[in-house]
């Protein structure tokens, strides 16, 4: 459990001190270990269930579901107004708004969760789910490359300490 700390420690120092910002909030703290909570929860359940749902099952509802009731809030967030629902809808039909979506949805989203339902089948939920770390450095080298985001101290630091977590829980044991 110690390199699984490791990996956590290491996404608190990037998003704790690497902002330009560097502003921390007690809201953004409560946030970052709700969604460490919630991975967790999603890996144990996920591994449970494999032994009775295939991962493209598994997958499949988990994006019904999300799908759902994502419609509906954005039905509620529209006011379930028909006329504003057409006009959010509206933005769908522009090639780059779409592209996008469709790479979201398809490569970033089910590609990436059903790869993590499969994983969690073959291996421990917690070496499944210490990959979920590594989104963090991806993060981090994207906004470098792609955005030109400075790449400090604390961006180092919180990628060491994520990649020798994973690392050391992932491969350190079966030495």
């Amino acid at each position: 459990i110690g390199w699984a700390v490791c990996s956590f420690v290491g996404v608190a120092v990037v998003s704790l001190f690497g902002s330009e910002a560097g502003v921390v909030s007690a809201k953004g703290i409560l946030i970052l270990v709700a969604a460490v909570l919630s991975n967790a929860l999603f890996m144990v359940l996920s591994r449970s269930l494999a032994e009775e749902f295939s991962a493209f099952e598994r997958t499949y509802v988990m994006f019904l579901m999300g799908g759902g009731a994502f419609t509906v809030l954005a039905a509620a967030e529209n006011r379930f107004d028909p006329g504003r629902i057409a006009a959010a809808l509206a933005a769908c039909a522009k090639p780059d708004f779409a592209a996008a979506v469709i790479y979201l949805a398809l490569v970033s989203s089910v590609l990436a969760f059903l790869l993590i339902n499969y994983s969690t089948g073959k291996i421990e939920a917690r070496r499944s789910s210490s990959f979920a770390s590594i989104s963090t450095v991806v993060s981090i080298a994207a906004g470098v490359v792609f955005r030109g985001e400075p790449f400090g101290l604390p961006q180092l630091i919180g990628s060491v300490l994520i990649l020798v977590g994973v690392y050391r829980l992932n491969v350190g044991d079966s030495r």
